[in-house]
C-alpha cells in the first residue's frame, strides 16, 4: 500500500481502513504532508455566516483536522469578538510544526483518538472537511464526544461514494444519517447551508 511514505493505492487503504491504528494513520498522513502540501478546504463565507448566528463572544473553540490553522486564524479576524481561544488538533504532525503561528491559536498534534481528547472546556467545536476521514462508528463516538459543546460547526461533503477518490475518505454515509445521528444527542440543527457539493452547518445543544 505504500511506497516511499505514500500511500499509492487509496482503495486499498479505505478497504484496510478498520485495521488502522492511530500511530498508522498518523504516519500516513503527516508523510502524505509532503506529496500535497498545503490541503486547505473550507467555504468562509459559509464559515463567517454561522459564526456570526452565534450570540455569544469570548467563546473557547476546539477544532478537528485544524491542519496548518488556515480556518482559525480567518474566523478571528472577520469575527473576532466570538473567539477568546482556538485549539486546533491535526494527525498531520507536519502542518501541526508549519501551523499559523497567533496569539490565540494553540495547535496540538493528536496522538491518539479524538475521542480520548478532553473536549470539556470548549464552547464550539469544528471540523471541516474531517469528518469523512472517519468511518461511521468512529463518527458516533466523536459526535459523542463533542455533544456537551454548546455549539458545532461542520462541513463535510455531500458525495458519500469514494470510489476512485485519490484521497483518505472513508465515511460511506449520506448528509442526513450524519445529521439524524447528531440530532439523536438533542443538539438542534440552527443554520445550513450547501456549497457546491458540501454542506455548512451550525448547530447547538438544546
Amino acid at each position: 500500500m505504500y511506497e516511499a511514505g505514500v500511500v499509492k493505492n487509496w482503495g486499498f487503504f479505505r478497504d484496510n481502513y478498520e485495521s488502522l491504528t492511530i500511530d498508522d494513520l498518523v504516519w500516513i498522513n503527516t508523510k502524505w504532508d509532503s506529496v500535497l502540501p498545503y490541503q486547505k478546504s473550507h467555504s468562509l463565507n459559509a464559515m463567517v455566516k454561522m459564526f456570526s448566528s452565534i450570540t455569544e463572544n469570548n467563546l473557547k473553540v476546539v477544532e478537528l483536522g485544524s491542519y496548518r490553522s488556515f480556518l482559525g486564524s480567518h474566523l478571528i479576524e472577520k469575527v473576532s469578538s466570538k473567539v477568546a481561544e482556538w485549539h486546533g488538533y491535526d494527525i498531520n504532525h507536519a502542518a501541526i510544526e508549519d501551523a499559523i503561528i497567533h496569539p490565540q491559536i494553540f495547535n496540538h498534534k493528536l496522538s491518539k483518538w479524538f475521542w480520548e481528547v478532553d473536549v470539556s472546556g470548549y464552547d464550539i467545536f469544528v471540523s471541516s472537511h474531517t469528518l469523512e476521514h472517519f468511518s461511521f462508528e468512529q463518527l458516533k463516538k466523536i459526535v459523542e464526544t463533542v455533544s456537551i459543546c454548546k455549539y458545532l460547526v461542520l462541513e463535510i461533503p455531500l458525495q458519500n461514494n469514494w470510489r476512485g477518490f485519490r484521497g483518505s475518505h472513508v465515511l460511506l454515509t449520506t448528509v442526513e444519517e450524519v445529521e439524524s445521528l447528531i440530532s439523536a444527542t438533542h443538539i438542534k440543527l440552527i443554520d445550513c447551508s450547501r456549497e457546491r457539493n458540501w454542506v455548512v452547518s451550525l448547530w447547538r445543544k438544546n
